[in-house]
Parts: structure tokens; C-alpha cells; sequence
């Protein structure tokens, strides 16, 4: 049996550098980004075109989408062109393409305002310890709850992926990833 080929968008970035040096020994890995990966195939091309990022998708098994403006502060215009115009053409490139399985680095961006707004995690967010009643009821993370247009962003990209499964049949998993310090 072959290694399965895997697509790794933003193969150049942290999270793919971890990717690239974890796993390249386990599968076929290859980049879609803004530049060249050494020692990777690496197809160049902006999210925001479907046409030009297409031919990435020929023969993959699994797509790993990490691609995405990162910073969580960001305008509407940056979040719409790469976060969700993006994201969707990952979606739509992979569904032409016949790929069985897409793996999307969500954020925990996409519930960040539970810790923010409240309490008990508020108050924990803060450090005020002594403030807290006990029991805590756990935190759900059901229910999207976005701290701004990067976290929109990224709960579309989770709606957009229990779409997908529904509607196309793709195995669909969504990461929530927090804080990423090399080495991770």
C-alpha cells in the first residue's frame, strides 16, 4: 500500500513546519502556500482563487487546511479574502477533486468571548481565583461564541465543514488550536 498523500495548505508556516518535521517520514506530503517549501512539491497560489490553487488537489487523500491570515485581531477585508473566500475554495477544490478527508485548523478564537465575558472563566482569564463559586459548571464549546472577524472566520470554516460532510459525504475534522510555541 502507498503513503497517502496529504495537502498541507500553509505548508510554510508554523503549524506546517511542525507538520513538516513530525510527519513527512508517514505520509506524502505536499504545500499549497505564497512560496516555495524546500524539499516539498509545493503549489503556489492565493486561496482566494479557486482555478489557481485546483491542480494542488489531483490525487490527494487528505487536506490539512492551515492557511489563513493568523492574526486574530484582523479586519473584515483580510478575514473575508483569505479566512472565508479561502476557506471555502479549500472546501470546493477538495470536493472536485474527490478528496475523502479535510482536517481544519479552527482556533479557539471561534468560543473566545466564553473566556472573556463569563464568569467562572472570566474571572480564571483574570487570576481572580478567590471569586469563584464552587461548583464550576465545565464550559461547553458547542455553540460558536467568536471574539472577532478571525474567529468568525474560523466558525465559518466549521459550519462550512459540517456542510460539506452533510452534504457531499467528506470526513470533515475541525482542530480548535489555542497557542502554538516552537517547539510544539
Amino acid at each position: 500500500m502507498s503513503e497517502k498523500k496529504v495537502l498541507v495548505t500553509g505548508l510554510a508556516g508554523k503549524i506546517g513546519g511542525i507538520i513538516r518535521s513530525n510527519l513527512s517520514n508517514k505520509y506524502s506530503l505536499s504545500g499549497l502556500d505564497l512560496k516555495k517549501v524546500e524539499g516539498f512539491q509545493t503549489t503556489i497560489g492565493n486561496l482566494s482563487c479557486l482555478d489557481e490553487i485546483l491542480p494542488a488537489f489531483e490525487g490527494i487523500d487528505t487536506v490539512v487546511h492551515l492557511a489563513a491570515d493568523p492574526n486574530h485581531q484582523g479586519g473584515w477585508e483580510t478575514n473575508l479574502d483569505n479566512n472565508i473566500v479561502g476557506t471555502r475554495n479549500v472546501y470546493e477544490a477538495a470536493r472536485i477533486s474527490g478528496v475523502k478527508r479535510i482536517i481544519f485548523a479552527s482556533s479557539n478564537h471561534a468560543i473566545g468571548f466564553y473566556p472573556l465575558k463569563d464568569n467562572p472563566y472570566k474571572q480564571i482569564y483574570d487570576g481572580d481565583f478567590q471569586a469563584i463559586r464552587h461548583p464550576v459548571n465545565p464550559l461547553t464549546t458547542d455553540l460558536i461564541r467568536p471574539d472577532g472577524y478571525y474567529g468568525v472566520s474560523k466558525a465559518f470554516g466549521e459550519s462550512l465543514g459540517s456542510y460539506f460532510h452533510d452534504e457531499y459525504g467528506i470526513s470533515v475534522i475541525c482542530m480548535r488550536i489555542g497557542w502554538v510555541m516552537e517547539p510544539d
